[in-house]
């Protein structure tokens, strides 16, 4: 069974958009580097870093506000 935990996750998640869902969902649960992402996208390294504090940065904000 899946705990309330789950729940805010899957709600902060589907509260991004769904290219930024399928960022994170490369990142963190298929275990991509910044590297493979970066070649996916056809961008540098750093961007991707950047996008991805920005992402985290707005999840965090979701959860500061429930």
């Amino acid at each position: 069974s899946r705990g309330l935990g789950d729940v805010y996750k899957r709600q902060a998640l589907q509260s991004i958009p769904a290219e930024e869902q399928e960022f994170i969902r490369e990142l963190f649960f298929l275990h991509r580097t910044t590297r493979e992402l970066a070649q996916k996208y056809g961008v540098s390294q750093p961007a991707i870093v950047k996008r991805k504090q920005r992402v985290l940065s707005t999840l965090k904000k979701y959860f500061e506000n429930f």
